[in-house]
């Protein structure tokens, strides 16, 4: 545990010098919403067959916009991979103790990415004017946002470069999207 509580302090310390990628994360994310906002603006839609194609559209690309927000990840863990594997195989820490912490320390970016993109989209595009569920939809989007920046710092750690692991990372992307089943629709 102490292992631990030393490399929280440390996150922390290296989170600090993260700040300004952080900043300009939540800023491209509030201008895409603007942008979304205006694309989607239903604000009395009919919830029938006819409209349930664009608020399914609109949930696919919020969500492919969250998943996409968490590149920036990959960067970021490859340009501290050195010095972790040099910590871990001297036995400093196990690899526990590292991915914790990272996690941990993630969590307000996530519910900080998924209020800002609710906030701006949800009553806008018009779906349901229900508190319960504007939460509920903020939480699935905050949930995607850190799923997304746990799948990229695996890749990161995976491959290793960052080469390697952009593409990876963007071939992770495109297997997202194609398998969601909206771009290929099941056969009926």
């Amino acid at each position: 545990m102490d292992s631990l509580s030393i490399l929280y302090v440390k996150r922390t310390s290296s989170h600090e010098e993260e700040f300004f990628c952080l900043h300009i994360q939540v800023a491209q994310l509030l201008i895409i919403a603007s942008v979304s906002m205006t694309v989607f603006l239903r604000t009395q839609m009919g919830i029938d067959l006819v409209h349930a194609n664009n608020y399914l559209g609109a949930l696919f690309y919020s969500m492919i916009v969250v998943l996409i927000d968490g590149m920036p990840e990959l960067s970021m863990t490859v340009s501290r991979l050195a010095v972790f594997y040099k910590q871990r195989d001297l036995h400093f820490y196990p690899a526990w103790a590292y991915a914790i912490p990272a996690t941990i320390l993630k969590i307000p970016l996530s519910l900080l990415s998924g209020l800002a993109w609710t906030s701006l989209t949800y009553y806008v595009i018009g779906y349901s004017p229900e508190p319960g569920r504007f939460f509920r939809h903020m939480m699935m989007i905050s949930a995607v946002h850190m799923a997304s920046i746990s799948m990229f710092r695996f890749l990161a750690s995976v491959f290793r470069s960052t080469v390697a692991s952009t593409t990876a990372g963007s071939l992770a992307i495109v297997f997202v999207m194609l398998f969601s089943g909206f771009l290929i629709p099941r056969r009926r």
